[in-house]
C-alpha cells in the first residue's frame, strides 16, 4: 500500500499500473496479482486501507454515541495520524480526490448506521443534516487542520470531535422527540 501511496502523489489512479506497483514496493507482479486481481481491486484496498485497523476492530457494529464512538474516533484518529502523508496526498492531487470518492459510500453508510442506532431518524431533514456534519467531522480533512494548523495532538482533536458529535446527535435526538410528542 505504501507503493500505491507513493505512486498517487505524481499519478492519477487511472494512470497507475499495478507494475509500477510491483516495481515501487519490490514485490513480484504474480504476488500482487493474486491479492488484487485488478487494478481496481487494489485501488479499492488502498482506499479503505487508511484505517483498516480501527475497521477490523469495529467490524460490523454501528459506531454510536456515548457507547463506542470515543473509542473509534481515538482509534481511528491515531491510525490515520500515522497516514498523513497518503492523507495529503489524497487532498492535493485529482487522483486523491477520486481515491477520497472510492471511500464515500461506505463512510455514509456508516454514518446514518450510527445515527440511527443513537435514536436519531437519519432520513429526516435534520437527520440528514446530522450525517453530512458527522461525515465532516470525521474527515481527515478536520484531522488535518487540527494537527496542523490548530496544533492540537491527537488525542485532544480526537476528543474535540467526539464531544461535537455527540453533542449535535443529543441535540438532534431531544429536536426529534419534542417533534414526535
Amino acid at each position: 500500500m505504501d507503493a500505491v501511496y507513493s505512486l498517487l502523489e505524481d499519478t492519477h489512479p487511472a494512470a497507475l499500473s499495478i507494475p509500477a506497483v510491483s516495481k515501487r514496493s519490490g514485490v513480484s507482479l504474480a504476488t500482487i496479482y493474486r491479492h488484487y486481481p485488478s487494478k481496481e481491486l487494489l485501488l479499492e484496498a488502498a482506499a479503505s486501507g487508511v484505517d483498516r485497523h480501527t475497521r477490523d476492530w469495529l467490524g460490523e457494529e454501528p459506531v454510536v454515541a456515548g457507547k463506542n464512538l470515543e473509542e473509534f474516533v481515538s482509534r481511528m484518529w491515531h491510525e490515520l495520524a500515522g497516514q498523513i502523508p497518503a492523507i495529503r496526498i489524497s487532498h492535493s492531487t485529482p487522483g486523491g480526490h477520486e481515491f477520497r470518492a472510492l471511500r464515500q459510500v461506505r463512510r455514509e453508510q456508516d454514518a446514518v448506521r450510527g445515527i440511527e442506532a443513537s435514536g436519531v431518524d437519519a432520513g429526516s431533514d435534520a437527520g440528514r443534516r446530522l450525517v453530512r456534519l458527522v461525515l465532516l467531522l470525521l474527515s481527515s480533512s478536520t484531522l488535518i487542520e487540527q494537527v496542523d494548523r490548530m496544533g492540537q495532538d491527537v488525542d485532544e482533536a480526537a476528543g474535540d470531535i467526539v464531544w461535537a458529535i455527540e453533542t449535535l446527535v443529543g441535540a438532534v435526538a431531544a429536536l426529534q422527540q419534542r417533534s414526535s410528542s
